[in-house]
């Protein structure tokens, strides 16, 4: 989501640097700061210490629940600095996570235990020597502490922090909640490697694993890496595109993991295309039992739909993705002019998924890719931003409605039943923006077919298709009709074909396997256009 949709809440352990960085980011970002135990006090006509002994911690968080659930619902959007322990409450950390972008600073205890003794501040929770109470404190507060959506070293100097934290916002976010995790993706047009930089920081980890696609690295990968300002432990070459997803190399890439010391503390970052993050993800959430990883993509179809949502996986027997865990990332970072270096059928090929999002999900960018297509399919930065942008937001938006894809998320399927088919039955002569645009053009058909599609939103999708240089739907083979039937969203003989309603809606019909089978075979020649 755009920076203007958002309350920005910074939270940590005490000493973290919330107050201190608080009024500089609220004022790089132009907008009101409030910092919560002040409000309080100022209320209250007296200090948290105070309120503490009169009336207890209860009584304290009532007042804190309060005011916080007010400046949630408050306009316009502010930076709003908490107390310690304000989002200690799951139900309030919920709320706080689903309706602002959650900012966590943190650095060592020593660094806190430090900044604590000199600003001789009366914290009531903090008694006895101030190490050992601040210690227990962050032990009782450590699941609390993990819930962000972008997590801060703030070891570093408070104006430098309130500098890099504005340039991600003000660049372009979308966040993802989820019952399991939070996090977001961010847009860093140019900024790959400082962006990748800071988030990795945040996280604080033991050791940091590269898994790099070996065509990538050979381009400019050697040259990314060098321009971050992160320790990288272990790099890892796998192989380009899909032929990385196999048993063989997920099996040789944990081993090398394993090799180079890997630990629950440790970093993935995936840099690649959507295959590279399905098996980097897919090796983090399987050794050492589930360690975090941060994708970058450098594919346009990585950007806009592979590294978000934490579906990984690996092919298996000719059918895609049929061997996989959701492992969501802790951060993605999204640098379109990574892409430079694409060969143009693998840049056109994406747009597919993009004309996908846009009608599932976004009307104003499905009317710009209908009417304006060319800036895009000619890589303008302004119209690649823009798109990648929308595209985050609308993936970010269903994952967190339906983050195991249960309900909602099935959408983000559109094209992909007869897509995937082809692409499968292609035995990789097809690229696979390039099966979902003819999958794409075949839900479209069907959709008009029962009733649900209007013929102009399949025309105009169409053509839009066509302006991409996209191939046009031909007609399947009897190996691809028998593929319709391993599509991973059947339940039981039923497949769960998404068709659209119009710019920016989608609906599911479950149709049987055979019934889907008859349909496609009265479809006949692929759309003509007028």
């Amino acid at each position: 989501m755009a920076d203007a949709e958002h309350h920005v809440l910074l939270w940590g352990p005490p000493g973290s640097g919330k107050s201190a960085v608080g009024p500089l980011l609220a004022s790089a970002l132009g907008r009101p700061f409030i910092e919560t135990n002040a409000a309080i006090e100022a209320e209250a006509k007296r200090s948290i210490a105070e309120l503490f002994a009169a009336d207890g911690e209860l009584a304290f968080r009532r007042r804190e629940r309060a005011l916080i659930e007010a400046l949630l619902d408050s306009s316009p959007p502010k930076v709003i600095a908490l107390g310690g322990g304000a989002l200690v409450a799951p139900d309030l950390r919920d709320a706080a996570l689903s309706r602002a972008l959650v900012v966590r600073l943190d650095a060592p205890l020593a660094t806190l235990v430090a900044r604590l003794e000199s600003d001789r501040v009366v914290r009531p929770l903090l008694k006895g020597d101030l190490e050992e109470s601040l210690g227990r404190l962050l032990i009782d507060r450590a699941t609390a502490y993990q819930a962000f959506h972008l997590a801060v070293d703030a070891a570093a100097d408070s104006a430098e922090i309130a500098a890099r934290v504005a340039a991600r916002i003000a660049s372009g976010y979308a966040t993802i909640h989820t019952p399991a995790t939070s996090y977001a993706a961010w847009l860093a047009p140019g900024q790959a490697a400082k962006a990748l930089s800071f988030v990795i920081a945040g996280l604080r980890p033991s050791s940091v694993h590269v898994v790099v696609d070996a065509h990538v690295h050979e381009l400019f990968g050697g040259e990314l890496l060098d321009a971050m300002d992160t320790r990288v432990s272990s790099l890892h070459r796998v192989g380009p595109g899909e032929s990385a997803k196999g048993f063989g190399e997920l099996e040789r890439l944990l081993g090398e993991l394993l090799d180079a010391g890997i630990d629950r503390s440790s970093v993935i970052v995936a840099v690649g295309g959507g295959a590279t993050s399905d098996l980097a993800g897919l090796a983090a959430g399987l050794v050492a039992r589930g360690v975090r990883w941060v994708a970058a993509p450098t594919t346009l179809l990585g950007m806009v739909d592979a590294a978000i949502g934490g579906k990984t996986a690996v092919n298996l027997g000719g059918i895609k993705n049929p061997v996989g865990v959701f492992h969501h990332p802790s951060a993605v970072v999204i640098d379109p002019r990574l892409t430079a270096t694409e060969p143009d059928r693998s840049y056109r090929s994406a747009i597919s998924e993009i004309i996908k999002t846009a009608i599932i999900g976004d009307a104003d960018l499905f009317e710009a890719l209908a009417t304006s297509p060319q800036a895009l399919v000619d890589r303008d930065p302004a119209a690649m931003d823009d798109a990648v942008l929308r595209c985050m937001t609308v993936k970010a938006r269903v994952v967190t409605q339906d983050p195991d894809e249960k309900g909602v998320r099935v959408l983000l399927n559109l094209g992909h039943t007869v897509g995937h088919a082809l692409e499968a039955e292609s035995a990789g002569s097809l690229l696979h923006g390039e099966a979902i645009a003819m999958g794409l053009e075949a839900a479209l058909e069907l959709g008009v077919l029962v009733g649900v599609t209007p013929p102009n939103l399949r025309d105009r999708a169409v053509a839009a298709l066509r302006n991409a240089g996209l191939p046009p739907l031909s007609p399947l083979s009897p190996r691809a009709f028998e593929r319709l039937a391993f599509d991973k969203k059947r339940r039981g003989s039923r497949v769960q074909l998404v068709v659209a309603r119009a710019p920016g809606c989608a609906e599911v019909l479950p149709i049987d396997v055979e019934e889907l089978r008859a349909k496609l075979r009265k479809l006949g020649s692929p759309t003509t256009l007028p």
